[in-house]
């Protein structure tokens, strides 16, 4: 008997040698098994399952793809990359405690059309064969379903991609960064796609078809970061690898990564041929924008009208200087005179209405006024009036403040800690 990793959930298949599809003892699922006994290219297949397993697309499809320099006749090889290719993760179902799969990599394409998919069917046996379109048809029913969401998406401008929080599930200093970008571009008219607001009511259902019609729609998208290893994460690379590869057919998009405390040399070498702009620097968002307009052409900037902006065909010119990234001469512009801007509290430049900014986002609330409502009316709950939470403003009422004015004094730390605009939480 021989045995081997499950790829779908890590535990061990045994089946007897010759065997071409083993049950897994862990989740009870038929797969097809490789043929190789090399234990240098099993171990290299086990390698790429694991960062498969852990949603590392990239990394696992670049394995697969060394395996096909040793072994081409290997159906499993070729599952493994289709696999990576549309973003498989096998999750439990807690209704029937059955793994399923999901897409985190929705595409256009059916699976059941991939040309590695038919590599594998071509050197697959008959059993191989009919569990590979067992699954094959359970992915085409999930990406269809994906893609019926997706009809109904309205198209975004521009795609904001960060690490929302870290290892101990605390907010990131990129996240501060990326809201207060996210106001400013809203500001001055765009469409941002933000996930922190962009999915806030999506909670409970699949992100992915969101994610994948603001992926196709977008532009522009902005890869903030403050560690290298924030670039680096699963679900920040899996966003802005996929936008790369849309870069490459559509030649009018554009990827700008922004970072803040690193050196741009840390950044991943996939962005080498890009400008990176670096957050600290004074005027930062005046250049941004500037250059964002050169892309996104808006008629008219007080109200949104959800029509594609004409691509920019203009070659760009590459100028690389000592210790920086590349930076293209469309960016290199006079700097405007900054004394008519107010310094936000996260380092950031925010326009005034000298400069003609659209006003206020719809939808939001402004946090000054909520502060000294809360600080001279906050016993009569007016700042929670005001933020549209009837209900704790009546409470406040009722307890004098929020239980003797505990509530007003945690409100007014708060408050403060908040964006200039910020949606307020039912």
């Amino acid at each position: 008997m021989a045995t081997i990793k499950c790829k779908i959930c890590g535990g061990m298949i045994e089946f007897p040698d010759g065997a071409s599809v083993g049950v897994c003892d862990s989740c009870g699922l038929s797969q097809a098994l490789p043929r190789f006994s090399d234990d240098s290219l099993k171990n290299m297949f086990e390698r790429a399952n694991a960062l498969r397993q852990k949603c590392e697309f990239d990394k696992a499809e670049e394995i697969y793809n060394k395996m096909l320099e040793y072994v081409t006749n290997d159906p499993e090889i070729y599952w493994g990359i289709v696999l990576c290719r549309f973003g498989i993760e096998y999750v439990e179902d807690p209704r029937t405690m059955q793994r399923i799969p999901t897409c985190h990599r929705a595409s256009f394409e059916a699976l059941s059309s991939d040309f590695d998919y038919h590599k594998a069917l071509d050197c697959a046996d008959f059993n191989q064969k009919a569990v590979y379109e067992e699954e094959a048809r359970k992915i085409d029913i999930i990406q269809r379903n994906i893609l019926n969401v997706v009809q109904r998406e309205q198209p975004y401008d521009i795609f904001i991609c960060y690490k929302e929080t870290d290892e101990n599930g605390k907010r990131t200093t990129d996240a501060v960064l990326a809201n207060d970008i996210y106001y400013q571009l809203t500001q001055e008219g765009f469409k941002v796609f933000y996930s922190a607001i962009s999915l806030e009511d999506k909670l409970g259902q699949e992100y992915e078809p969101y994610i994948f019609a603001a992926l196709n729609s977008a532009k522009v998208m902005l890869v903030i970061g403050s560690k290298p290893e924030y670039f680096e994460s699963v679900w920040v690379r899996n966003e802005w690898s996929r936008f790369i590869k849309l870069t490459k057919s559509d030649r009018s998009r554009l990827l700008i990564p922004c970072y803040k405390d690193m050196d741009p040399y840390d950044l991943p070498s996939e962005f080498a041929h890009l400008q990176a702009q670096d957050m600290g620097k004074i005027g930062f968002i005046n250049d941004l924008i500037r250059g964002i307009k050169k892309i996104i052409v808006k008629e008219e900037k007080a109200e949104y009208v959800h029509t594609n902006p004409p691509p920019v065909s203009q070659p760009v010119q590459q100028v690389q200087y000592p210790g920086q990234q590349y930076v293209p001469n469309q960016y290199q512009q006079p700097q405007n005179n900054y004394a008519s801007m107010q310094y936000s509290n996260t380092g950031y430049y925010n326009y005034n209405a000298n400069n003609g900014v659209a006003g206020q986002p719809p939808g939001t609330k402004n946090k000054w006024i909520t502060f000294f409502l809360c600080l001279f009316l906050g016993f009569i709950g007016a700042h929670k009036f005001y933020e549209g939470k009837i209900v704790k403003g009546i409470l406040y009422i009722l307890t004098f403040g929020g239980f003797f004015g505990i509530g007003v004094f945690i409100d007014l730390i708060s408050i403060l800690f908040k964006p200039t605009y910020y949606t307020p939480k039912r």
